[in-house]
């Protein structure tokens, strides 16, 4: 039996102002969208894997505060981040930044090699941007 990595969903408190955000400042295309169930349902292209956007209108509940930061995120179970991977950190930061991306971590030593940081996207979702050794 073979695996590999197909898509990673977030719920977002917006579909268009988030396939906006990840279009201006990440470089993601929009591959489809489409309703489910009375789900805005989106799939955006990051290399060969896709970030799948879930939008539930008015029964979309907000993001607590406790998941909002890296730290406290830790102790809690379920998913904590998406990892990006790039070919340059420190050019990758100062791009995003450019674009006003907020970063919450200086860039530092990942415990399993290469280096990394963290950011938000505009619903406050903690993401990973990593450069490997």
């Amino acid at each position: 039996m073979k695996f590999k990595a197909n898509h990673f969903t977030f719920t977002v408190k917006d579909i268009d102002e988030s396939i906006k955000w990840y279009s201006d400042k990440l470089g993601l295309k929009v591959l489809t969208r489409y309703e489910w169930n009375g789900i805005q349902i989106a799939h955006l292209k990051l290399a060969s894997f896709r970030l799948e956007l879930f939008d539930n209108g008015k029964n979309t509940l907000p993001l607590p505060d406790y998941r909002k930061e890296l730290m406290s995120d830790l102790s809690v179970m379920g998913v904590k981040h998406l990892c990006i991977e790039t070919d340059n950190l420190e050019k990758s930061v100062a791009e995003l930044k450019k674009k006003g991306v907020e970063f919450i971590q200086e860039i530092s030593k990942a415990g399993f090699g290469g280096r990394k940081t963290f950011f938000k996207d505009c619903n406050g979702i903690i993401i990973e941007l990593y450069q490997s050794e």
